[in-house]
C-alpha cells in the first residue's frame, strides 16, 4: 500500500521516528530552501503554491507517514488519528499539505543529486531525474487554534502508536453508529474557533447530538446521561454536578454572555467544557459504542439496585414491622373486614 506524508505544524517530536505500521511519526531532519520548492513546482506536481509551501515548512518540525490507497484516503484516515491525539492531551495543530514524499526528501535536491558523499544523494538523484515523481496536495484540514490548559506540543512514537490503535477502533464504531461523526467533527472544528464562547456552543452541539431524544429538562438530563456514560470510572454524582455547571456556562453564552477575551478565567471555562467532550469520546471507546438514553437509565437503575441490595429490606431489629395507624379507633374498626363467628 502506498505511503503519504502529512505535514504537521506546531508540534515537536519527542524522540525518534516510530509509531504503528499504518501511521508513523517522522521528525524533521533537513531544511528545505525556496529553490527546492521552486524545482518541485516546475518539474513535478505541486497543487500548492511553492511560496506557500515554503512558509508552511518554516513551522514544521515533524510529519506523519500514513499508509492509504490515495492522498484523500490518507487525510481522511488521519482525521481519527488527530482526534485520538487531541484526546490524549496534544495541542491542536495545523495540517496544511499531504505529499507522496517526506519533506526530508526535498532538501538540497540539485546539490545532493550531484554529490555521492551526501547522505541525501540517492533520494535526491531519483527526484532530480524524475525517476520518482513528487506530488503535493493541500490537505484542507486543520485542528490548529485554541488549546486546553495543560495541552502539550510534544509527540512521541509511542503516543502515535497508541493513537493509531485507538483511531482504528473509533473508525469501526463510527461505521456502526454514524451519529458519532458529529462528535468527531466537533472535536476537530472547535479548536479552530477563536471565540471561546462560540467554541463552547459548538461543544454542546456535539454533546447533545449523542442524546437526540432529550427535548425537555435539557441540562438535568444531559448531565445525568453524561455522568452515567462515564460509568464507574468516575464519581457519577460529582460528574453530574460538573456537567450541570458546564451547561450553565453554555446557557449564559447562548443568552448573551461573552467569553470573547482570552483570559485565564475564560480559558478555564473553555477547558472544563472541552474536558466533557473528550470524556464522552473516551467513554464511548471504552464501552465499544454509544448507549441510547433508555439503556443508560436502565443501567443506572440496575447499578442502584445492586448497590442497595434487597429492594424491600426488613426493618432493623427492635423496630415495628409497620408504622402505627393515625386513624381514630372508630375508623379503624369500620375499615376492618366483617368476619363470621359461625352459627
Amino acid at each position: 500500500m502506498p505511503s503519504f506524508y502529512i505535514m504537521a505544524l506546531g508540534l515537536v517530536p519527542d524522540g525518534e521516528a516510530g509509531g504503528a505500521e499504518s501511521c508513523r511519526l517522522i521528525p524533521r531532519a533537513w531544511g528545505v530552501a525556496i529553490f527546492d520548492w521552486a524545482l518541485l513546482a516546475t518539474q513535478h506536481k505541486m497543487h500548492v503554491p511553492y511560496q506557500l509551501a515554503d512558509s508552511y515548512a518554516n513551522s514544521c518540525n515533524l510529519e506523519f507517514r500514513v499508509k492509504a490507497d490515495t492522498a484523500d484516503a490518507a487525510v481522511q484516515s488521519f482525521r481519527s488519528i488527530t482526534v485520538a491525539l487531541l484526546a490524549s492531551g496534544v495541542a491542536p495543530f495545523g495540517v496544511p499539505m499531504v505529499s507522496t514524499h517526506s519533506i526530508n526528501d526535498f532538501s538540497n535536491i540539485s546539490g545532493a543529486a550531484c554529490d555521492e558523499n551526501d547522505p541525501r544523494h540517492g533520494q535526491a538523484k531519483r527526484i532530480a531525474s524524475k525517476e520518482e515523481v513528487v506530488e503535493i496536495w493541500p490537505a484542507a484540514t486543520s485542528s490548529g487554534g485554541m488549546a486546553a490548559l495543560g495541552a502539550t506540543r510534544r509527540v512521541s512514537a509511542k503516543l502515535v502508536a497508541e493513537a493509531t490503535r485507538e483511531a482504528e477502533l473509533w473508525r469501526d464504531l463510527v461505521k456502526k453508529q454514524p451519529v458519532l461523526h458529529v462528535l468527531e467533527d466537533t472535536i476537530l472544528s472547535v479548536p479552530q474557533t477563536t471565540n471561546m464562547g462560540q467554541g463552547i456552543l459548538q461543544m454542546w452541539t456535539g454533546l447533545e447530538s449523542l442524546f437526540p431524544k432529550v427535548q425537555s429538562e435539557v441540562s438535568f438530563k444531559l448531565a445525568l446521561y453524561l455522568a452515567q456514560l462515564q460509568g464507574a470510572s468516575k464519581s457519577r454524582l460529582a460528574y453530574f454536578n460538573k456537567a450541570k455547571k458546564a451547561y450553565n456556562i453554555r446557557s449564559k453564552i447562548a443568552h448573551g454572555g461573552s467569553l470573547r477575551d482570552d483570559t485565564e478565567q475564560n480559558r478555564e471555562k473553555w477547558s472544563s467544557n472541552w474536558a466533557l467532550l473528550i470524556d464522552a469520546y473516551k467513554a464511548i471507546l471504552v464501552r465499544r459504542g454509544l448507549p441510547d438514553e433508555e439503556e443508560l437509565i436502565a443501567e443506572l437503575l440496575r447499578d442502584a439496585d445492586e448497590a442497595g441490595g434487597d429492594a424491600n429490606p426488613r426493618p432493623p431489629s427492635g423496630l415495628p414491622s409497620r408504622l402505627p395507624s393515625t386513624r381514630p379507633p372508630g375508623e379503624r374498626a369500620a375499615a376492618r373486614p366483617a368476619t363470621s363467628s359461625g352459627p
